[in-house]
């Protein structure tokens, strides 16, 4: 995957061509879901865009609902809040 683009000790690869690659995208998520498929997990979260795409699959594998996690006012129907500070080093 080719980084797109990049803030000091943040990375973001273009996961285009992990998508379009049934095989590959097949094997990320089952390794995903096998690392928690002993854990005793409730939820399976994802954030944002690349979360959904993940997050929606592994909840899928793992038989788990899915929350998704995005700024106030993007997600209709009910929610809730939480207030956090992020910090990049």
């Amino acid at each position: 995957m080719a980084v797109v683009h990049s803030s000091v000790g943040i990375l973001f690869r273009d996961i285009t061509t992990l998508c379009v690659d049934p095989e590959a995208f097949h094997a990320t998520i089952d390794a995903y879901a096998a690392r928690y498929a002993e854990s005793n997990i409730d939820y399976v979260a994802g954030v944002d865009s690349r979360g959904f795409i993940f997050g929606a699959a592994v909840a899928y594998k793992l038989r788990k609902p899915f929350l998704m996690i995005r700024k106030i006012g993007k997600t209709p129907g009910a929610h809730s809040t939480l207030s956090i500070s992020l910090t990049h080093v």
